[in-house]
C-alpha cells in the first residue's frame, strides 16, 4: 500500500487545524485593522481636489503606527521631502522657489502646500501644482501675497518655507466625513468588517477610509466600501440587502487555488504553506452565525 510523505500528512493536519480555528474570528481592535486584514493595505496619495487628475500615489499603510503629533504621514507612508528658499519678485511680493521629492513609485501630480513662516510664525500659504514622476524630486514656484513692507523691522533672513502634503481625500470626492457613528451606518459597518457590537467609530477611522486602497488601486475604501455601506449620498438610506458571505466566500476560493503545489521531496513546503495559510480571508461575524 502506498504512503503519502510524511510532509503531506502534515500539511492536512495544518490545514484541518486552521479551518478549524477559523471559526473563532475575533473582533478587530478598530476599523484601520480590519481594512487591513481585507486587503487595503495601500494608500491612495489624491492630490488636491481636481477630479479630473490622472494619477494617484500610492504608499504602504502600517496599521500599527497611530496618528501622532507627527502628523498621518508615518501611518501612510508618505512623507514629503521638500526645501526651498524666499525672495522678491518683480512686483515687490515674496516668493519661493525649491524642490520636493515625490516618495511612490509611480508618477504624482497635483498640489503642494508651501507655507511662508516669518520667524517661524505662519504668515501665508499657497498651493502650487507638482507633477513628479516614481521617486524623483521635482522643482516648484509659489508667489505669495504679502510683501516684506507689511511686516515690521523686514529682514529676508526671518522668512522661511516650509513644505507639505496638500489635504488629500478619497477619489469620489475631496476628503469626505461620513459620519461612521449614525445608522444605518454603525451596524452596517461594524457587521461588515468585524468589529465589536458596541464599538466607538474615532476620527482616525474616518481618516483611515480616505486613504486606504488596495495595491495598485484607483480608488480608496471611503468609496469602494463604506459610502454603500452608510447610503452613498443619499442621505442614509440603508444600502440594498446583500449577502455577507459572498466576497467571502469568493475570497476563500481565490485562496484555496493558490495552495502551494508540492513535489516529491516536498522541499520548502512548510515555510510556504505557512505564508499562504496566513494569508487566509477571515470570514464576517455572520458568516459564523447566521
Amino acid at each position: 500500500m502506498l504512503r503519502p510523505p510524511k510532509c503531506l500528512i502534515l500539511v492536512y493536519a495544518l490545514m484541518l487545524a486552521h479551518f478549524a480555528s477559523s471559526g473563532e474570528a475575533q473582533p478587530f481592535s478598530d476599523l484601520g485593522h480590519a481594512l487591513y486584514a481585507k486587503g487595503y493595505t495601500s494608500t491612495v496619495w489624491v492630490n488636491s481636489f481636481d477630479r479630473r487628475l490622472a494619477y494617484l500615489a500610492h504608499g504602504v499603510f502600517y496599521p500599527g503606527i497611530p496618528i501622532g503629533r507627527q502628523g498621518y504621514d508615518a501611518r501612510y507612508g508618505m512623507t514629503l521631502a521638500g526645501s526651498g528658499s524666499v525672495s522678491v519678485d518683480g512686483s515687490g511680493h515674496l516668493m519661493a522657489t525649491g524642490t520636493a521629492t515625490n516618495p511612490n513609485s509611480i508618477p504624482a501630480e497635483g498640489d503642494i502646500t508651501i507655507a511662508l513662516l516669518r520667524n517661524g510664525t505662519l504668515v501665508d500659504t499657497a498651493e502650487v501644482p507638482f507633477t513628479c514622476g516614481p521617486s524623483s524630486r521635482c522643482p516648484w514656484e509659489v508667489h505669495f501675497g504679502v510683501k516684506p513692507g507689511d511686516f515690521p523691522h523686514p529682514t529676508m533672513r526671518s522668512f522661511t518655507v516650509n513644505v507639505s502634503r496638500h489635504v488629500e481625500g478619497s477619489r469620489c470626492g475631496g476628503e469626505l466625513s461620513v459620519d461612521l457613528s449614525a445608522e444605518p451606518c454603525h451596524s452596517n459597518v461594524i457587521n461588515r468588517f468585524n468589529l465589536s457590537p458596541g464599538y466607538r467609530f474615532t476620527a482616525t477611522d474616518s481618516i483611515d477610509t480616505n486613504y486606504l486602497a488596495f495595491p495598485g488601486g484607483s480608488t480608496t475604501a471611503l468609496c469602494a466600501e463604506i459610502l454603500p455601506l452608510c447610503g452613498g449620498q443619499t442621505g442614509g438610506q440603508p444600502p440594498p440587502s446583500v449577502d455577507p458571505c459572498a466576497d467571502w466566500l469568493a475570497a476563500t476560493q481565490r485562496w484555496l487555488a493558490q495552495l502551494p503545489q508540492l513535489d516529491a521531496s516536498c522541499s520548502d513546503v512548510l515555510a510556504a504553506l505557512a505564508a499562504w495559510a496566513a494569508a487566509s480571508p477571515t470570514p464576517p461575524e455572520d458568516c459564523l452565525n447566521p
